[in-house]
């Protein structure tokens, strides 16, 4: 009869539509957990810290600068994991420990003047001290 067909076709409808809402919700579910896995670190996958970068190359040619090095998180592919609680990502360390001048700092020294009083070093009698000096031409600079 004509209203059962139309019953057996709406049926029909139903499982069909109960069949794709299913299988949306699978593919729903399934790009849920990959894109969980991406953002929330998954403990079981992160394993530490890593070895220590390399030092880097001093920050400054001249005066005072600074090195760093770095360490990342040990961990599986995929995974988004961070260092332990405590664990310090960076490490700093002067270089060239503000010994080497630049040279816009140093500053310039005239050659040496005569010597005061005896003429030379060498002729001066026991006891009694020559002096000899130097103009400064150009003074240091703030770091030097």
């Amino acid at each position: 009869s004509y209203f059962n067909e139309k019953a057996l076709l709406c049926v029909a409808t139903l499982i069909g539509c109960g069949i794709a809402v299913v299988a949306f919700w699978r593919r729903l579910l399934r790009a849920w957990r990959a894109v969980k896995e991406r953002i929330i670190p998954q403990p079981d996958k992160c394993q530490g810290a890593a070895d220590w970068a390399r030092w880097s190359s001093c920050s400054a040619t001249c005066g005072g600068g600074v090195r760093t090095r770095h360490r990342r998180a040990l961990q599986d592919a995929g995974s988004n994991c961070t260092l332990p609680p405590g664990v310090e990502p960076m490490q700093h360390r002067p270089c060239h420990g503000g010994v080497v001048i630049c040279p816009e700092d140093r500053c310039e020294v005239s050659s040496w003047h005569g010597w005061d009083g005896c003429g030379d070093s060498s002729a001066c009698g026991e006891g009694i001290v020559a002096t000899r000096y130097r103009d400064v031409s150009r003074p240091p600079g703030p770091r030097g």
